[in-house]
């Protein structure tokens, strides 16, 4: 059975919220933190290997938890009293003792491509999701666009500080108005619920 767009770009965005939660937004990426800081990338590491949703795999895990630590830096984690088991726990995690600054970082350097392509994230899970009714290149598309919505943006920095994402669809924009203007027309979609 079909699912409708709207529920299809939804399952998306809460895939990507869960990821973002359980550590998907990340620092640079890439070289060696310090020996203080190397508990919490293990932590988070751990975390993002065992969690078959995360969007980057376990592949990507080391790059995902070392950009975070940079980004979000020892001091400031020993400040906010966040211990390294709280760093790879998605149930405990609520980083708003970090800053809203350094949540905007962790925000844009999830949809930096730096760890992961997460356009192509969203373009794969649109794609299930609606039953393969977009050509990869329309996916693409669609997925740029929400990717691109700051109430989207708002909604994963509210998820990183542990707040409620309440209901996701205000947060992805006009889905219907990004279907056409990614060279879909919604009369040859079947829209079954």
């Amino acid at each position: 059975m079909r699912k409708t767009i709207g529920a299809a770009v939804s399952g998306v965005v809460v895939l990507a919220l869960v990821g973002a939660a359980c550590g998907g937004s990340s620092g640079s990426g890439s070289g060696k933190v310090s020996a203080e800081a190397q508990p919490y990338v293990a932590a988070m590491a751990e975390a993002i290997r065992t969690d078959e949703s995360f969007p980057g795999g376990a592949e990507n895990a080391e790059c995902f938890a070392t950009g975070m630590v940079k980004i979000i830096g020892i001091d400031t984690l020993k400040t906010a009293n966040i211990r390294p088991e709280d760093f790879g726990s998605s149930a405990n995690l609520d980083l708003s003792a970090v800053g809203t600054k350094k949540l905007d970082e962790l925000v844009e350097f999830l949809f930096s491509n730096r760890c992961v392509d997460m356009v192509q994230f969203f373009a794969d899970s649109i794609r299930s999701e609606a039953e393969e009714m977009f050509t990869n290149e329309q996916a693409r598309c669609i997925a740029e666009k929400v990717l691109d919505q700051e109430s989207f943006r708002t909604a994963m920095r509210g998820s990183l500080a542990g707040q409620d994402a309440g209901d996701l669809s205000e947060s992805m924009g006009d889905v219907f108005g990004f279907i056409s203007e990614c060279g879909v027309k919604l009369s040859d979609l079947q829209m079954q619920s």
